[in-house]
């Protein structure tokens, strides 16, 4: 399950990733990040380099850069995500506490939801996960690292919780309704990927679409309806 997300997402954006966050405005310390300059990290932002390598929970198996790499290009991804639904007049913000995009200390790191949605006067709420590798067509599973999935489950200021899942190899999505489907999730104290607890999400009976935000809205829209 090796990680390759810059290469798939140089690929879907047809563009590097350099080049697409600089053109979203991310800061010099991102991109230093995104471009592996280390060493210019930790002298033009030592309090970025201090609380990057503070992650060691956070970033499982991976080396500090490597986790800053994939968490900044899985913010560009969510960022392109939000821009898109709003262009489909959707009322939708970040609700996690890493919307600035800067890199946070371990212990301010949490595990909110993405964003939060209006939707025909429902609240919604919306974690959305990422597929580069091929692991969930594998696997037929979708593991959720900590307590995220509880969180979620738990959130009582909401009607709806969802977890969008895109898998950028095969070009579709999911849409899991957190709240009426725990039969389909388990729970491990020790994810042998993760080394650490996790939830996982059963696949087998849940059905892919073809990704486009038209197709996203219209599952949204569908499993909201009374």
């Amino acid at each position: 399950m090796k990680s390759n997300i810059n290469d798939i997402l140089n690929v879907f954006f047809n563009d590097t990733i350099i080049n697409i966050a600089k053109e979203m405005g991310y800061s010099e310390e991102n991109l230093l990040i995104l471009e592996s300059e280390e060493e210019k990290l930790k002298v033009k932002y030592p309090k970025t380099y201090q609380n990057l390598t503070s992650c060691n929970h956070n970033r499982d198996h991976r080396s500090f850069m490597k986790y800053g790499q994939d968490l900044i290009c899985s913010w560009i991804f969510e960022d392109y995500f939000l821009y898109n639904m709003k262009i489909l007049n959707i009322d939708i913000e970040f609700s996690g506490n890493d919307f600035e995009r800067k890199i946070l200390e371990n212990s301010k790191v949490d595990s909110n939801p993405d964003y939060k949605l209006l939707l025909n006067n429902k609240k919604i709420s919306i974690e959305l996960v990422n597929d580069y590798t091929g692991y969930w067509q594998k696997t037929k599973k979708c593991d959720l690292r900590d307590d995220k999935y509880r969180k979620m489950m738990t959130k009582q200021d909401i009607d709806y919780s969802f977890i969008i899942g895109i898998d950028l190899i095969n070009k579709s999505f999911f849409l899991f309704d957190v709240k009426n489907n725990s039969n389909n999730v388990t729970y491990s104290s020790f994810h042998f990927y993760y080394n650490k607890p996790a939830y996982t999400i059963s696949l087998d009976n849940i059905k892919f679409s073809k990704f486009s935000f038209d197709n996203i809205l219209s599952e949204i829209i569908k499993n909201t309806e009374e």
